[in-house]
Parts: C-alpha cells; sequence; structure tokens
C-alpha cells in the first residue's frame, strides 16, 4: 500500500510530522523498487529509528555551542566584518561563518577563510596574525551567507570545482529542490505544482497542454495535437487508426484537468500506478480500442503498433512503466518502398535501377496454368476464344493484318490483359494492365 504522513503504521502515528513523513518516503521508495510490503515497513522503521538516535544523541549536549571559528573570533573580542575571502576558485563576499556573527570594527579586518587538508578552518587579518579552528567533522553542517547583488556579484567565482550533496540525507522533496535518491541512485528535483519528482539523468517529461474537453489521468498515453501558450496541447492516443495513433509521444505522470497544464513522460519510469493488469517485464502496446489506454497484447493490422514501454512493476496502487514510444511504420513510410494510387491485388516489385520496392499489378495470375480447355476459331482458322472448365477464359483479338493485337484473360472478376504493338509488322513492344471485369 502507499504510504503516507497520515496513512503509516500504528508503531510511529503518534510520533511527529516529520518522522512520519521521513517513513512514509522511506518505505514508499522501497516499494518502488520492488521490495515487499513488510520489507517496505522494515526499512521506514529503521530509518525513523536512526532518525531519533541521531536527535537523542544532539539532545545530551548540555549547552548548544556556536561554530569553532566563530567562538574563537568573539573570544578574541576584535570582532571585525569580512572584507574578502579568498579561496582556490575565487573570491566572495561573506566567510563560512553564522550570519552576523561578526560585527563591524574598525581595528581588524579579515583578509582570507581557506580549509586545509585537515578540516580546518584558517582564518587570516590585516595584521598578520591567524586564527586555526579545530577540524570539522564531515557530519557537521556549517552555515553559509553569500549576498549577491550588482555590486558584489563580480566578486563571485567564475567556476566551482563541484558541489557534493549529502549521499545520507533525510531532507523531503519540495518543488524546486534537489535531494540525493538512494534509492534509484540520483538526484531528485521537485517540479512545479509538487506532483512530479524528476530523477536527473533517468527520465525526460515534457510540460503539455489539456485542451481536450476531459481530463487526463495518470498512465495515460497522449499525441501532440498542436501548441498552445507556448506548450504542446495533447490529447489521447489510439491505435486504430493512423490519425489517433502517428503522433503518440508520452505518457501523462500527474492528472491534468482539461484546459491545463501538467508533466508528461517522454522516457523514464512512472511511478505508483495501477498495473496489475500488466505481467511484469511484458511490453506495453497502445491500446485500439481504450484512447489513452495499454496493452500487453500486441496489436494486430489493420490496428497501428505502437510500443510504449514495458511493465516493470504489476501492483495495482504502486506499479511502475518504463516509457520509451517506438512508433510503427506504414508500408510507404519505409525509405526504399515507393507506393504510388495503390491498388486491390496489387504487390511490390524490386525496381534495381531505382534501388527501391514500387506496387504494380500481380501477373503472375494470368500465367496460372489452366486445364480442358475449349477452342473457338474464326473464319479464318485464328484462336478467338479459349474456356477453361474452372469458368475462366481468354479471348483474342487480331488487327487487319492477321496479328495477335489484344489478349484478354479473364478470370474472375478481373481481365489480365496484353497489347501487343507493331511497326511496319514488326512486334515493337508488350503492355500489361489489369482491368476490372
Amino acid at each position: 500500500m502507499p504510504w503516507s504522513a497520515d496513512q503509516v503504521i500504528p508503531a510511529i502515528k503518534n510520533k511527529s510530522l516529520e518522522l512520519r513523513q521521513l517513513f512514509a518516503k522511506v518505505a514508499n521508495a522501497a516499494l518502488a523498487k520492488g521490495q515487499s510490503e513488510e520489507e517496505a515497513v522494515f526499512a521506514g522503521l529503521s530509518a525513523v529509528k536512526l532518525a531519533e538516535k541521531k536527535k537523542t544523541e544532539k539532545a545530551v549536549v548540555e549547552k548548544p555551542k556556536l561554530p569553532s571559528h566563530v567562538q574563537a573570533i568573539l573570544d578574541l573580542k576584535k570582532q571585525a566584518p569580512i572584507q574578502q575571502v579568498n579561496t582556490d576558485s575565487g573570491k566572495i563576499s561573506q566567510a563560512f561563518l553564522g550570519k552576523n556573527a561578526l560585527e563591524s570594527d574598525s581595528d581588524r579586518s579579515l583578509v582570507s577563510a581557506v580549509w586545509d587538508k585537515n578540516g580546518r578552518l584558517i582564518l587570516t587579518f590585516d595584521d598578520g596574525k591567524q586564527i586555526i579552528t579545530d577540524p570539522v567533522p564531515v557530519s557537521e553542517h556549517i552555515e553559509q551567507f553569500v549576498t549577491v547583488s550588482s555590486e558584489t556579484a563580480n566578486e563571485l567565482p567564475e567556476s566551482y570545482d563541484h558541489v557534493q550533496f549529502n549521499l545520507l540525507s533525510e531532507s523531503l522533496g519540495a518543488v524546486g529542490r534537489l535531494v540525493w535518491n538512494e534509492v534509484d541512485g540520483t538526484l531528485d528535483l521537485g517540479l512545479a505544482g509538487g506532483n512530479v519528482t524528476l530523477q536527473v539523468g533517468q527520465e525526460q517529461v515534457v510540460h503539455i497542454y489539456n485542451n481536450t474537453a476531459n481530463a487526463f489521468t495518470d498512465l495515460q498515453v497522449v499525441r501532440v495535437t498542436g501548441s498552445q501558450g507556448q506548450r504542446l496541447t495533447a490529447s489521447l492516443a489510439q491505435a486504430n487508426s493512423e490519425l489517433t495513433s502517428s503522433a503518440t509521444f508520452a505518457v501523462v505522470t500527474e492528472p491534468i484537468a482539461k484546459n491545463q497544464e501538467g508533466f508528461a513522460t517522454t522516457s523514464g519510469m512512472v511511478r505508483n500506478v495501477n498495473t496489475i493488469a500488466f505481467p511484469e517485464g511484458a511490453a506495453l502496446y497502445l491500446s485500439p480500442s481504450t484512447p489513452g489506454g495499454l496493452t500487453h497484447i500486441k496489436p494486430q493490422a489493420p490496428n497501428h503498433m505502437v510500443l510504449v514501454g514495458w511493465c516493470v512493476r504489476s501492483h495495482h496502487i504502486n506499479g511502475s512503466v518504463y516509457v520509451h514510444v517506438q512508433n510503427g511504420y506504414e508500408l510507404e513510410e519505409l525509405h526504399n518502398v515507393s507506393i504510388n494510387s495503390p491498388q486491390h491485388g496489387q504487390v511490390l516489385k524490386y525496381d534495381s535501377t531505382a534501388g527501391i520496392w514500387r506496387n504494380q499489378e500481380d501477373q503472375s495470375s494470368a500465367d496460372a496454368p489452366e486445364t480442358n480447355a475449349v477452342f473457338t476459331y474464326n473464319s479464318q482458322d485464328e484462336i478467338t476464344r479459349i474456356d477453361y472448365s474452372s469458368g475462366n477464359y481468354k479471348l483474342f483479338v487480331y488487327n487487319t493484318d492477321g496479328d495477335l493485337s489484344q489478349l484478354d484473360y479473364v478470370k474472375g472478376s478481373l481481365i489480365y490483359r496484353k497489347v501487343f504493338n507493331y511497326t511496319s509488322g514488326v512486334l515493337t513492344n508488350i503492355v500489361d494492365s489489369v482491368l476490372s471485369n
């Protein structure tokens, strides 16, 4: 089941909102990873106990202490504003000190503040004296305030070596917040609206506008219909026609009311959806019968085959789907096929000169052997008709010179015709065609 701060196990329902939120976050992450509900509960409880232990360890401290480097400056009774902080990468206008930790004083100015390789902060003043703090444990967080204005912007470093996120962070996601995601091994970025969390580098989403008459729901498949207000407009896709399937491009990843914007996933995971109807690992296709729907049964022609992705976890609430839309092709969309006004009964024939396949009439039926032929002749003893036991027949037409000028093979509803052209009594070419009887 999905957990929330208001829906937790009895053991922690009376704990603080922060701890209940932590339990829900860790338990749901375990479910998304494919663990059982029992394993998810255990993971959530472990996270809560660890958080409580950390709080208890902090509580035994008799009196909160200022960071050692701030306390050292205050003890000297020579508080001075930070005029400049030198680092390997540039200059900033504040040091790694608490806000308002130092007050103005004209006797002394801090000219540099740097960390050494042992984790000690070295403060150097304009009189040449230094203050060297004790090493700061990795687990401690030192507050940094950087004020940027038009006057100080030029003092900021042009580049930084790196930004290191806390891999054991217990912070909850929020709009505009980057948090390390231990389960997926990447950063989570909370997107606008608070419903969608982007796993950086592992998925892509697009902001779409629903200009249809109905709301979109999670896991519905959509196609591009145009644009409005700098957003692509979308409608539910369906695999029953070229029009409703050819522009399929994304899966809805949050509810989107009509005439509203929302996010859809073009590549990556869609989580916490009902996938109980699909086997895990199964390929998922655009449904030909349900607008916006999915099916694990491959559609057959004349329906269109659009691969939408794969079922990662089959679950009625915490299911997940990996999206990777691959639209099928019409025959005439292939780069080495040229279809011109297709007709019933035509076949493809390879044109070696052009290097492409072309559609043309099927001549093979005209050459099929027949039996029990009955011949009819004219007064010049020329064959004018041949009737076969199958009901098919051939008609012979001659020109004034007595040469065969046309041969019609009538077979069912089709006439396979050969026209013989002569120049000065010499056969120059034969033209084949297929007509309706």
